[in-house]
């Protein structure tokens, strides 16, 4: 059913609570309201109420807690870890112009936070939600990746010489020894049981290479698909990783080429991890986020995933009626 009452203006969905129960985000003239949404009876509840805006949310891994990110200031943060019932396990305020931050998927119990200043220099910091503490850490790129508790993935970009693709490295967070696990490599991202390198075919540069690994950082699956050139980049389509059917649902474009230029559609395309192999969806969709329900039967889509595939039915429905 769609989301048909909302209190003040629908601002986006941030994700998936469970199969049938997503979270939402309304605004008001001040601040934001938090509610919980169960599909199939409609039924609205309010979950988080504040008086900032909300900026953006980040469901963890486990869907059992959720980092709200508010703006008391342009210049302040504020983050707040809940559980699924709502109580606060950690609120603490970080002095920046804007947040990334990213879940330890080994310990939930951790978060690592970037804190951009304006001039987009950074700070790093581990987020402790059952000491409910904040700790400096030092890193070379404030984008990385946390698939296991102790390391974490990151692109180690030449800033002296920009390139469109970089070395994959894994640092221990406890010794910070580093390795290379691939030697070039423009996007890099995991969930709780895979990663997901990707890097340029050597062979074919028309190509992008999906390299899917465990969280021992060993290559299982590897497939291509057609890449589209951005200005200074590749671009990446979005993706989402359904961990329990074990496959990666995507977004490709029918041919490579330049993104400026391209206006053929991208076919929705779920890989299989174990069978190593591709299947067509749905075709004729835009580049747009994708986020699944946890049995990937439902995947919200959208810039502000107010649209669900219903991936039985093979059909879009609009989620929230204006």
């Amino acid at each position: 059913m769609p989301i048909s009452e909302v209190e003040g203006s629908f601002s986006e969905v941030a994700g998936w609570l469970k199969e049938d129960t997503i979270l939402y985000i309304t605004n008001f003239n001040t601040g934001s309201n938090l509610y919980t949404y169960h599909l199939t009876t409609g039924v609205s509840s309010l979950f988080f109420q504040s008086d900032n805006p909300v900026v953006s949310t980040e469901i963890s891994p486990l869907r059992d807690k959720i980092l709200i990110h508010t703006a008391p200031t342009s210049y302040q943060a504020e983050v707040i870890i809940k559980d699924i019932n709502g109580e606060t396990l950690s609120e603490t305020k970080i002095d920046s112009f804007e947040l990334a931050y990213e879940w330890n998927h080994g310990n939930e119990e951790e978060v690592l936070v970037s804190a951009f200043n304006e001039d987009w220099s950074f700070n790093t910091y581990i987020l402790n939600i059952h000491e409910d503490n904040l700790t400096e850490v030092s890193l070379p790129e404030p984008f990385v990746v946390w698939p296991k508790e102790s390391e974490l993935l990151y692109l180690n970009w030449d800033k002296n010489a920009p390139n469109l693709n970089a070395p994959l490295k894994k640092r221990n967070l406890d010794n910070e020894k580093e390795d290379t696990l691939m030697t070039s490599v423009h996007h890099v991202d995991s969930s709780k049981e895979y990663i997901l390198a990707i890097s340029t075919g050597e062979q074919d540069s028309m190509q992008s290479i999906y390299s899917i690994m465990n969280t021992e950082f060993v290559k299982t699956s590897e497939f291509e698909v057609p890449h589209l050139t951005a200005f200074s980049s590749w671009l990446v389509p979005f993706y989402d990783f359904i961990d329990r059917e074990k496959k990666l649902i995507y977004l490709q474009p029918l041919r490579s080429g330049e993104a400026d230029l391209y206006d053929e559609g991208f076919v929705l395309t779920e890989y299989s991890f174990e069978k190593n192999k591709g299947k067509q969806l749905l075709e004729q969709l835009e580049n747009e986020p994708i986020s699944c329900s946890p049995n990937g039967t439902l995947c919200l889509y959208g810039y502000q995933f107010e649209k669900i595939i219903d991936l039985t039915e093979k059909e879009i429905i609009s989620l929230v009626q204006q």
